[in-house]
């Protein structure tokens, strides 16, 4: 599914270039899909899978354009309090740029409450859900958010 965004963004960079047969039949296969039904198409799929050859997505013109698109690596900083929910199991998100960009933002002053539930990067999504619906009715009763940014993780 990030592949087929990045297509549509980025059709300058030829992205198909990088990816194998099989991978480029299954990125046309899920253009049109929802996260969920690619996910059910293609269950437990590795970006790795989808490689012409190891590390291809890694080649400078990719890797540029992935990183301007990473809240690793935008200068700005939020100014609302942020409930972070992130699973460490994650097989599409790696936790660790995740915990990175929560300490970036603690240090600039932002009030992050960060949950880390078990699951995968799709269970997470409704697992975390209410969670985050009570954060943001707290935060509209005008309840004050809990900061956790002392406890995150290298």
């Amino acid at each position: 599914m990030g592949i087929n965004g990045f297509l549509r963004a980025y059709p300058g960079l030829r992205l198909m270039q990088y990816l194998s047969e099989s991978g480029r039949a299954k990125v046309r296969a899920t253009a049109g899909d929802c996260i969920d039904d690619a996910a059910i198409r293609y269950p437990l799929l590795r970006v790795e899978q989808l490689e012409a050859s190891p590390r291809s997505l890694e080649r400078p013109p990719v890797a540029r354009m992935l990183r301007a698109n990473s809240p690793l690596h935008i200068d700005r900083v939020p100014r609302a309090p942020i409930y972070h929910y992130h699973s460490a199991l994650d097989e599409l998100a790696p936790i660790r740029p995740a915990r990175a960009t929560m300490r970036r933002f603690c240090e600039h002053g932002v009030v992050v409450q960060r949950v880390e539930p078990l699951g995968g990067h799709l269970t997470v999504v409704a697992t975390g859900a209410p969670g985050a619906m009570r954060f943001l009715a707290d935060r509209f009763a005008g309840e004050p958010p809990v900061d956790n940014c002392a406890s995150i993780p290298p």
